[in-house]
């Protein structure tokens, strides 16, 4: 069974929605600035691993065409089957596979009721 393993929210203004989510729920942020991601940590972690048992962190990204919306990401064992099992079952991969840098493939697709998702294959599987 794959696993849902973070969430991605777009934002307009970073230093706006970072006084938001610690205002109001307390996260904590990383940012990496050789990646230009900004890390949400929901719970106490272990780098970026939460250390409690069914708690996701998450990372906050640019908005833009791609990602306009939250996007839950799911973890899979091979990105590429998985794309085509999704574009089999009627929805639509749209970004294509693509490397995060030395950590893994994403790619970003909509289900049959037109939410946006993402894959997500760590190369340390």
């Amino acid at each position: 069974m794959d696993k849902v393993v973070r969430f991605e929210i777009p934002v307009d203004n970073m230093e706006r929605a970072k006084v938001f989510y610690v205002t109001c729920f307390k996260w904590m942020f990383d940012t990496n600035e050789e990646t230009n991601y900004t890390f949400i940590k929901t719970a106490e972690s272990d780098g970026n691993v939460p250390k409690e048992l069914g708690v996701i962190n998450g990372r906050m990204i640019q908005r833009d065409e791609n990602q306009p919306v939250p996007t839950i990401v799911i973890s899979v064992e091979d990105i590429h089957d998985t794309v085509e099992k999704v574009k089999g079952a009627g929805g639509n991969v749209f970004t294509g596979v693509f490397n995060v840098g030395m950590t893994g493939l994403c790619a970003l697709f909509k289900d049959t009721e037109g939410n946006l998702m993402g894959l997500w294959q760590s190369f340390s599987q």
